[in-house]
Parts: C-alpha cells; sequence; structure tokens
C-alpha cells in the first residue's frame, strides 16, 4: 500500500514538472517572438540601434534571473519529494516491525498450544497412573482378603491340633506364643519409627519444592520487569519518533513558505520582465507584427489552458484513487484490528480452558495423596494382620504352600512395580526436559527483544542523521535565498533605470498608446493564467501535505497496535512463565510421588522377606513340636504297653 501511495506522488510530481516545462515553453516563445520584433525594428530604424540592443541585453538579463528562480524551485521541489521518500521509508520501517510482532505473536500462541498438548498428555499419563493405581489396590485388597481366609483356616486348624494336644504341649506352646509375640512387638515399634522417618523426609521434600518454587517466582518478577523495561524502552524511541517527524514537518512548512516566497519573487519578475518586453514590444514592432503575435499568442494561451485543464483533470483522478487507496487501506488496518482482537477472545477462553485443566489437576494430585494414605493405612493393617499371623504361628503350617503362592505373586508384583517406577522416572526426565524448552523459548524471546531495542537505537541514529543533513540543506537554502535577494534588488534597480527610460522614450511613442493599452491588457491575462498555475500549485501541495497527515495518522494507529501487540506478548510471555513453572512443581510432585512409591516398594520387599524368614522360623519350630509330642506319645505308648504287661503279669499270678 505504501509503494502505491510514493508512487501515485511521483505521478503528481512529474506531472507539475511537465506544467512548469510548459510555461518554460511559452515565455521560451515569447522571448523568441520578442527577439524578431527587435530584428524588424533594427530593419525599420538603424537609429535607434544601440539602444534596442541595450533593452535586449537588460532584458536577457531578468530572463537570466527568472530561469535561476525557477531552478531553485525545481531544486526545493526535488528536497520535498525527498523528505515524502524519508518519510514512506519510516512508515515501511514501521510496518516491518508490526509485522515482525506479529510473527513473534504468533510463535507465542504455538508455543502455548504445545504447552496446552504436553498439559493434556501429563492429565492424560496422570489418569492412567491413576487407574493403574486403583487396579493395583484392588489386587492388594484380594491379597489380604485370601490371607484372611487363610488365617481363619490356619486358626481352625490350630484349635484342633490344640484340643489334640496334651496339657504339658499347651503350656509349651503359649511360652513360645508370648515370646513370638514380644519380638513382633519390638519389629512393629521399628518399623513405626521408619515409617515416621519417612514423613521426616516427605516433609523436607516439600518444604525443599516451596523454596524452588520460590526461586521459580523471583525469576518469573525479573523476568516481568525485564520486559517492563523494554517496554518503556519502545516506548521512548516512539515519542523520539514523533519529535523527530515534528521536526521534519517543521522543516517541510519552512521549505514550503520558501518555495512560495520564492514563487513570488518570480511573479514579481515575470511580471517586471512582462511590462519591459511589451514596452519594448510597443516600441519596436509595427501594428501587423503586433497582431499577428497576439493571434498566436492567443491560440498557445488556448492550448495552454486546455493543456493545464488537462493537468487538472489527471490530478483530480489521482487524488480520487489516492482518496480510494487510504480508505481501503483503513478497511484492512479496520479489518486486522478485529482479528487481532477475535484471536485475544480465543486465546483469553483457552487460558480458562487451561486454568480448568490445571484445577483439575491439582484435584488430582489430592485425589493422589489420599491413595497414598490409605496406602499407608493399608500397611498399618498388614502390620496388625503380621501380628496376627505370628500370634498364631502354628497353623501357617497348613497354609505354607499357598504362602509360597502368596510370596511368588507378590514378587511379581514388586517386578511389575520396579518397571512402573522406570516408566514413572522416565516421564520425570521428560517433563524437566519441557520445563528447560520451555525456559529456553523465553530466554529467545528475551533475545529478540533486545535486539529490538538495538535495532530502535540504530533508527535513532539514523534519525539524528537525517536531521543533521535536514539542517545542513536548511543551511544552504538560506544562502540561496540571500543570493535571490541580491539578485532581486540588481534586478530593482535596473527596472528603475529602465522605467527613467521609458520615461524619457513616453512623448516619442504617444502613437502606439493604444497597442501598448491592448499590449497590457494582455500582460493581465498571462498574469491572471499564472495566478491560476500558482492555485493549481498550492491546491497541489494541500493535496500532499493531507496525504501526509493521514499516512501520519495511519503511522499512529499502527504505532499504537504495535504497542498493543507488545503488550500482549508481554502477556503471553508472562503466561508462558507461569506455565513453565506449574509445569516444574508438577514435575517435582511427580518426583516425590514416585520416590515415596519406591520406598514403599522397598518397605514391602523387606515384609515379604521377613515373612519368609518367619515362615521358615514356624516350620521348623513346628517340626520340632511335632517330633516332640510324638516321642511324648510313643513315651506314653511304651509306659501303656509296660502298665498293660504288668496288669497281665499281675492277672497272671494264682491268687
Amino acid at each position: 500500500m505504501s509503494e502505491k501511495m510514493t508512487l501515485d506522488e511521483t505521478e503528481k510530481q512529474k506531472k507539475l514538472l511537465a506544467a512548469k516545462k510548459k510555461l518554460k515553453s511559452f515565455q521560451a516563445k515569447r522571448a523568441a517572438a520578442t527577439q524578431a520584433g527587435d530584428g524588424s525594428e533594427q530593419e525599420g530604424s538603424t537609429g535607434n540601434v544601440e539602444e534596442g540592443t541595450d533593452k535586449a541585453q537588460e532584458s536577457g538579463i531578468v530572463s537570466g534571473a527568472a530561469q535561476a528562480k525557477e531552478d531553485e524551485s525545481d531544486v526545493l521541489s526535488g528536497e520535498l519529494e525527498q523528505l515524502k521518500q524519508q518519510i514512506n521509508t519510516q512508515r515501511e520501517q514501521l510496518v516491518a516491525e508490526n509485522k515482525s510482532v506479529r510473527d513473534e505473536l504468533a510463535e507465542a500462541q504455538k508455543k502455548l498450544a504445545e504447552a496446552e498438548a504436553d498439559n493434556a498428555r501429563v492429565a492424560q499419563e496422570a489418569a492412567q497412573r491413576a487407574d493403574n493405581d486403583q487396579a493395583r489396590l484392588t489386587e492388594r485388597s484380594q491379597q489380604i482378603d485370601a490371607l484372611k481366609e487363610q488365617m481363619l483356616q490356619a486358626a481352625t486348624a490350630a484349635e484342633s491340633a490344640q484340643q489334640s494336644a496334651s496339657d504339658s504341649h499347651e503350656q509349651h506352646l503359649a511360652n513360645r506364643e508370648a515370646e513370638l509375640t514380644e519380638l513382633h512387638t519390638a519389629e512393629a515399634a521399628q518399623l513405626k519409627d521408619k515409617i515416621q522417618s519417612l514423613a521426616d523426609q516427605i516433609a523436607a521434600l516439600g518444604a525443599e519444592a516451596e523454596a524452588v518454587s520460590k526461586e521459580h517466582k523471583a525469576e518469573a518478577a525479573r523476568m516481568a520487569e525485564d520486559a517492563q523495561a523494554a517496554a518503556d524502552a519502545a516506548v521512548e524511541r516512539t515519542q523520539q519518533l514523533e519529535e523527530t517527524i515534528s521536526g521534519l514537518q517543521s522543516k517541510l512548512v519552512t521549505t514550503e513558505e520558501n518555495v512560495a516566497a520564492s514563487e513570488l519573487q518570480n511573479e514579481q519578475l515575470a511580471q517586471e520582465k512582462s511590462e519591459l518586453e511589451v514596452s519594448v514590444q510597443a516600441l519596436k514592432t509595427e501594428l501587423e507584427a503586433t497582431a499577428a503575435s497576439q493571434k498566436e499568442q492567443k491560440k498557445q494561451h488556448q492550448q495552454e489552458r486546455t493543456a493545464h485543464a488537462d493537468a487538472i483533470a489527471g490530478l483530480k483522478s489521482d487524488a480520487d484513487a489516492a482518496a480510494a487507496a487510504h480508505q481501503a487501506e483503513a478497511a484492512t488496518l479496520k479489518d486486522q484490528n478485529q482479528a487481532l482482537q477475535n484471536s485475544g477472545h480465543a486465546l483469553e477462553v483457552r487460558i480458562r480452558d487451561f486454568e480448568a485443566q490445571v484445577s483439575a489437576a491439582a484435584a488430582e494430585r489430592e485425589q493422589q495423596q489420599q491413595r497414598i494414605d490409605t496406602l499407608e493405612a493399608d500397611l498399618e493393617h498388614i502390620g496388625h494382620v503380621r501380628n496376627n499371623i505370628q500370634a498364631k504361628h502354628d497353623s501357617l503350617v497348613a497354609a505354607q504352600k499357598e504362602s509360597h503362592a502368596a510370596l511368588e505373586a507378590l514378587k511379581q508384583e514388586r517386578d511389575v512395580t520396579a518397571q512402573r517406577l522406570a516408566a514413572a522416572e522416565q516421564h520425570a526426565s521428560e517433563l524437566t526436559a519441557s520445563a528447560s524448552a520451555a525456559r529456553d523459548a523465553h530466554a529467545a524471546a528475551q533475545s529478540a527483544l533486545e535486539a529490538d531495542v538495538v535495532a530502535l537505537r540504530n533508527d535513532i541514529q539514523s534519525l539524528e542523521t537525517q536531521l543533521d543533513e535536514a539542517r545542513q540543506s536548511l543551511a544552504d537554502e538560506q544562502r540561496r535565498h540571500a543570493d535571490v535577494t541580491a539578485e532581486k534588488q540588481l534586478a530593482e534597480a535596473q527596472g528603475v533605470q529602465l522605467a527613467r527610460d521609458l520615461e524619457a522614450e513616453g512623448a516619442k511613442h504617444a502613437a502606439v498608446t493604444a497597442e501598448k493599452n491592448l499590449a497590457e491588457a494582455q500582460v493581465v491575462q498571462l498574469t491572471n493564467d499564472l495566478e491560476a498555475e500558482r492555485a493549481k500549485y498550492a491546491e497541489a501541495t494541500a493535496e500532499i501535505q493531507r496525504q501526509l497527515d493521514a499516512e501520519h495518522t495511519a503511522r499512529s494507529a499502527a504505532e499504537a497496535q504495535h504497542a498493543e501487540s507488545q503488550a500482549h506478548a508481554a502477556e503471553l510471555e508472562s503466561k508462558n512463565a507461569r506455565l513453565a513453572e506449574e509445569l516444574q512443581i508438577e514435575a517435582q510432585a511427580a518426583k516425590e510421588t514416585f520416590e515415596e512409591l519406591a520406598l514403599e516398594h522397598s518397605d514391602l520387599d523387606r515384609i515379604h522377606t521377613q515373612l519368609v524368614t518367619a515362615h521358615e522360623r514356624l516350620r521348623e519350630r513346628h517340626a520340632r513340636a511335632i517330633a516332640s509330642t510324638q516321642a511324648w506319645l510313643s513315651e506314653l505308648q511304651q509306659t501303656a504297653t509296660r502298665q498293660q504287661e504288668e496288669l497281665d503279669d499281675l492277672r497272671e499270678l494264682p491268687a
């Protein structure tokens, strides 16, 4: 859009230069006609040759001064075009900066989408872990129920065995049971101490996690301060750019004033030149040559008026096209603004959804903590069950095979738990890598902001250089204005001298007074034409000024949109930092949960080992008790046999 506007302004300048060239052509033709009149006067009157030569030289001096003024006006027009090109270049730079900010916003939205996908994946994995934990708890409950049934069966078998045993054997078993109860009580106390130590370790890990969270919060605050400082620097640069543009506009106004003054001087010199030329022509040209020249001049005036009308129509059409282009650009900017607002609303909706997902994840973490508490209660219940099993040690012989099978199942569960622990550690590593990637992305964004600050400083230096060049150009313009003033004074002195000469010759040329009046009327017409051309030039200058104002308004809107984009980008960076912090906290919590599960697995493995050892000891004690009982029964049988033999012997004795 800016390139199209620049081309339109270039076309307008070309048309203005073409109109000026037409005026120069008209002046050259008029000078040629004057020279032709001088030649005819020389042929008709040889007595006034020297006088005509002097006046022709004076007319040439005035024409040279007018040509210098026109060249100076062309130089000023070129400088005005350079200033417009500089303004267009600055506007294109602002558009490029706005595009880069939009690209950064799109990149931030892409990172946010990736973070949301990671969060969804973490939530899905957490749900899967919860399902696995629930299945494991169900399996453990079933195993506990099976152990309870085995305990009941063992208790029933023990009661039947106790009823069949003797009183001495019961006393022996009671003593052994008391000893085992004391031993198991001591082991339970040790287990409680270990559980307390684990709780202390968990509290220490929680304190460490809180300290890490505080460090992350401090880092996020520091990053927010850096972003605010970058935003302040951008605002300061924008203010400096506005001041520079104001200076350039004031310089443009000064240049236009100088151009207007130069045009006024050109008009005065042209009027003086026209008066001198008409006077010389009235004095040296005959009536027939004057009439033919007047007809030719009228024809040329008509052609020039037609050309000027065409130029005005072209300028008007160009102005309409530029206005339509400005309206289209305004509509495009409005649509872009609406699109940005819509994307901002959509982003807010996605952020609210993400916050809801984070709340759900926090609730799920609380549920996991409750399940961990339930597991600890189950561990305590298992301790009580173990004490009951040890109190009823004589019933475990019948359930020895089932216990071995249960131990094998628990070993398999231990292997599965170890695999899950490895998978969980891998997931924790992935979460840590994701957090590192988020931090790297934030560091890259901060580097981009620093690069923007460096670019802004370079732009400020470039604008200062342009300001120095503009000041130098203004000084050159002032020097040229002083030279023009000196030339004007010289021309005025020459005009006074020529006026005196004309007054001296007034009596001689009374016969051609009517022709002079007619020529003066033509001069008035030419003056009016020049006034019309000046009005057209002023209108074109006003149109250019309106275009500059419109461009300034568009630039202000673009700067406001740029500031809004920077604020939105800062907000996205803050949200990304908060998301990275939450992911880090989630990873730390997952790591602590996995460590607790590992400790739980280690405790279960140790308890299993102790149960196997207790089973072996009980089996050996039961075997010794059975052997002792069998020996006692054998002794009783031998005693009964001996007593029966004695009884038989007594019966065999004679009465």
